[in-house]
């Protein structure tokens, strides 16, 4: 009985120190991960004084990096890489081309944003030069997780 009585306490006790423990494997960008739909109120304005604000939606699909505070955006014209300090981000300057009207344009874009619970917020700001015309596209936008 004292045998068996000692075999339970011990087992108990093993049952109870390993429900204790804390899963240290548990990365904190799952929870970021996945797809967003954004909507962004979207700014331009040209060195001919032309300016146009529109509203414009697109999905965000978001994946883990590489390095544990990297993850990756891509939309319909982008993939990036974002840095992460808790729930914020920065979108490092990187450039992208376009096609347009028979030539292709560098499109250069810088940007932040942060999560809040199921939801995005995203800030950019895009540079680029067509047929001697600098435009600057600011956009500021959020969306949920779908």
């Amino acid at each position: 009985m004292k045998k068996r009585l000692k075999s339970l306490s011990l087992a108990t006790l093993t049952l109870l120190a390993v429900a204790s423990c804390k899963n240290s494997d548990v990365d904190p960008r799952e929870q970021y991960t996945g797809s967003y739909n954004i909507t962004t109120t979207q700014y331009s304005k040209g060195t001919n004084g032309a300016s146009a604000t529109e509203v414009y939606k697109f999905n965000l699909y978001v994946s883990k990096g590489k390095s544990s505070d990297e993850l990756v955006f891509k939309d319909d014209d982008d993939t990036y890489t974002v840095t992460m300090k808790n729930n914020t981000f920065e979108i490092p300057a990187h450039t992208t081309s376009i096609f347009y009207n028979g030539s292709t344009y560098a499109v250069k874009t810088v940007g932040n944003g942060s999560f809040a619970g199921n939801s995005i917020n995203l800030n950019t700001v895009t540079g680029l030069s067509i047929q001697g015309i600098t435009v600057t596209i600011t956009k500021a936008g959020n969306g949920p997780k779908f």
